[in-house]
């Protein structure tokens, strides 16, 4: 059912990778995902993925004023040896495993995104890549219009990076990170389910409208989209929910029940996204019905 569409959607869809190396402890990454919106190389992605980043960039901010507050410490001639150490320490205290670096891998070498226009409140954000080509991307999105034929029952899948695991490696003095060769290309994988019903988040009063599906969105999937047989988006999966099912079984020699759930994927309602991008002034198709 979703042969043809998924080989629309993956031109589109790419991984993002964050990596981050502290003093202490291997470097690591996570894995997301990312929608390339137009040929202007506006891209949207859930935003906390974009968080992230902006919580390394202020943890790094943060860590370089202790610093300098520490050197400022370390240098000051009316202090005694044992007050330099004390306040120092007291100065570095905050960062007990500092960070070294962190990078963002928007799917290509090369590819940079320097800023986005953000919605937390509907963890959706959107921001464009430095001198992108147009044509290294063969097909881009169709929104689904929210206003035609959006029924609940309709066939639906969603497409990340799941199941994958990169190591990187960091290189302290080029301050640079480097994924292993067999890391990529990341593979891709798909999950069907149906669009069971619309969600309304209230955030304060502020409603936000979302999409839930009969399938988990599954971890590095979050970004990327939901769509149609027809390769149509309909929503940008962004989270996992848990319905208790109220099934209680007790298994073979456990004396505590089992508690079951039904865990249900939930995405950026088509109607939430074509509203942020009008409002960011960021071009997309929709479709015609």
């Amino acid at each position: 059912m979703f042969k043809s569409s998924i080989k629309i959607t993956q031109q589109f869809t790419l991984p993002a990778v964050i990596s981050s190396a502290r003093q202490k402890g291997a470097p690591k990454s996570g894995i997301g995902a990312f929608i390339i919106l137009n040929e202007e190389g506006w891209i949207l992605t859930a935003d906390h993925i974009v968080k992230e980043l902006v919580t390394l960039d202020q943890e790094m901010r943060d860590l370089k004023a202790a610093e300098a507050t520490a050197l400022q410490i370390k240098n000051d001639p009316n202090l005694s040896a044992g007050q330099r150490k004390k306040k120092i320490r007291n100065a570095l205290k905050g960062h007990p495993n500092p960070l070294l670096a962190f990078s963002a891998w928007w799917g290509r070498d090369g590819w940079m995104v320097s800023s986005f226009k953000r919605d937390p409140e509907a963890d959706i954000a959107v921001g464009q890549i430095a001198n992108f080509d147009p044509a290294s991307v063969s097909a881009y999105p169709i929104i689904k219009d929210p206003t035609k034929g959006f029924d609940i029952g309709q066939s639906l899948c969603k497409l990340g990076f799941p199941f994958h695991q990169i190591d990187p490696t960091f290189e302290s003095s080029l301050g640079a990170f480097e994924l292993p060769p067999e890391a990529v290309p990341v593979p891709l994988f798909p999950i069907e389910g149906i669009f069971t019903r619309n969600r309304i988040e209230q955030v304060g009063e502020r409603g936000i409208k979302l999409l839930e599906t009969s399938s988990p969105g599954l971890r590095g999937q979050s970004g990327g989209p939901i769509f149609d047989p027809q390769g149509r988006v309909w929503a940008m999966q962004i989270k996992t929910v848990h319905h208790p099912l109220g099934f209680s079984p007790k298994p073979p020699h456990r004396s505590n029940p089992e508690h079951q759930f039904l865990n249900a994927g939930v995405g950026v309602h088509a109607e939430t996204i074509i509203d942020f991008l009008t409002r960011s002034n960021v071009a997309f198709q929709k479709s015609a019905d």
